[in-house]
């Protein structure tokens, strides 16, 4: 059986994990605002699962920027010894 509970987490993995465009999160935390049936929230699932099959949605980079908060860490600590 389908739960809000279920669905809610898949749609907060999906948005934590890729960089929606703007429109569309709005579109779906409106709907999911006015609407709080578990088979709409499953069908604004789809929709933001459907932007990222259709490359709308880019995969969030967080280790790169980890890394290069890393190095530019690094840099200033050398600039501070040299």
């Amino acid at each position: 059986m389908l739960t809000s509970e279920y669905v809610s987490k898949q749609i907060n993995d999906l948005v934590s994990k890729y960089d929606f465009p703007f429109p569309a999160i709005q579109d779906v935390y409106n709907g999911l605002r006015d609407c709080d049936h578990p088979n709409y929230a499953a069908q604004q699932l789809r929709y933001l699962n459907n932007l990222v099959s259709a490359a709308k949605a880019t995969r969030k980079t967080i280790w790169f920027y980890f890394m290069w908060n890393i190095v530019l860490f690094n840099h200033k600590e050398l600039e501070v010894f040299l």
